[in-house]
């Protein structure tokens, strides 16, 4: 099975509990991006430092491996990520890669 790519580094944390309430998050937690790869599928889709990846195509992620399979499933699709980009529910439109080679 291909394995997805975005091009983006992600750190998972816990979201503070007032953003939580406000803006009616289903989950406490997300994906944090600490570095996207301009050339490639995050970069060109507008994702930037610092945005918190809540959802990828309706499923929510909390944890890089819950994020590896959803990824695997998409690749060549264009899908909707959901993200939290200060402090504002963020809808952004990317077409997942295949990763080529290793890290």
């Amino acid at each position: 099975m291909p394995q997805g790519y975005l091009g983006a580094g992600l750190q998972p944390i816990e979201l503070p509990e007032h953003l939580i309430k406000s803006l009616g998050l289903s989950s406490p937690a997300g994906l944090m991006t600490v570095s996207v790869d301009e050339h490639a599928s995050a970069g060109k889709a507008g994702l930037l430092i610092g945005d918190v990846l809540l959802e990828f195509a309706g499923q929510p992620v909390k944890r890089t491996e819950s994020l590896r399979p959803l990824l695997a499933e998409a690749v060549g699709k264009t899908v909707t990520l959901r993200l939290l980009r200060g402090g504002a529910l963020v809808g952004l439109e990317v077409t997942v890669a295949e990763r080529q080679g290793r890290e």
